[in-house]
């Protein structure tokens, strides 16, 4: 057994090495290089390739959104991040090439789907039981990430008991309680309303600041976006869609809705309708 590491801790990447699955060279967060995926249509059953030869990559403790039309394919990369969906070219997490699910990596999807039978403490352990740990020692964990996203009061709670941000905030203190090197959120919010939207957007501000995990974000939302991340890579309209261009935020942190009000968020937002905008319109401004 490792030594223990204080809660939320950004790992650091060791040197590339074959007893830890490490690819020679390569770096520490997520690197996406000439990825493309596919998949087989329902109705025609022709092979349709979602996104073709995208790369970028996300730094260590780097927050980085993902936007694009509808259809280009973004929850099918995060997917093939995640391990879930096959792909041509290479990801690597954390410095090791992705061929399957990794526990090194949280993922947080737009459903919560948490377990009916199990209340908020159970289904925050579940993870950290299955891993093996001590009854005393999950609990512990599970409480400690349920007092980070503030539903400490409601662990003896069931899923139908809770509104729909209460239940995201159990998924995210789930994904986050066996400490993941990685964090992928697809379209978490999505299904909220927008008072409730806004106050988990801040929820995820306080506790990526405090956690700075590595984080990819799928979302349609370009204001979400801008105030979330550090960078935005912007995928142009699917099939086969690519990098059109990624967007430096360059937004001073910690960040809450305040920063809307920033001539720059408002230069970022309007450059990211800008791109999708000309995409609709069949006219792309691709990233040379």
């Amino acid at each position: 057994m490792g030594a223990a590491r204080r809660p939320g801790a950004v790992r650091e990447a060791g040197a590339p090495g074959a007893e830890d699955g490490r690819e020679a060279g390569a770096d520490g967060g997520i690197v996406v290089d000439g990825v493309s995926v596919e998949y087989v249509a329902r109705r025609s059953r022709e092979v349709v390739r979602a996104v073709d030869t995208v790369s970028f990559r996300v730094g260590p403790g780097e927050f980085v959104a993902l936007v694009g039309p509808s259809g280009c394919g973004k929850s099918s990369l995060l997917m093939a991040v995640a391990g879930l969906t096959p792909c041509r070219g290479t990801i690597t997490t954390q410095g090791r090439r992705v061929r399957r699910p990794d526990r090194s990596v949280g993922q947080v999807f737009q459903s919560a789907a948490l377990f009916p039978w199990r209340n908020v403490l159970g289904n925050v352990q579940y993870g950290l039981r299955v891993r093996g740990d001590g009854r005393a020692a999950a609990r512990a964990r599970a409480m400690e990430m349920l007092e980070l996203v503030g539903l400490t009061e409601h662990a003896r709670k069931y899923p139908h008991e809770l509104s729909g941000g209460m239940q995201q905030r159990v998924n995210l203190a789930r994904a986050l309680a066996v400490d993941p090197e990685i964090l992928l959120l697809d379209e978490p919010f999505a299904a909220l309303d927008a008072q409730t939207r806004e106050d988990m957007q801040d929820e995820l501000l306080r506790i990526w600041q405090e956690t700075r995990k590595t984080t990819l974000l799928v979302t349609h939302q370009i204001d979400e976006a801008v105030l979330l991340a550090d960078r935005v890579v912007v995928l142009s309209r699917g099939p086969a869609s690519q990098v059109q261009e990624t967007v430096e935020v360059g937004l001073p942190r910690p960040r809450d809705e305040r920063v809307k009000d920033d001539p720059r968020f408002l230069d970022r937002t309007r450059r990211i309708d800008d791109l999708l905008r000309r995409e609709r319109a069949g006219t792309p401004d691709r990233a040379r």
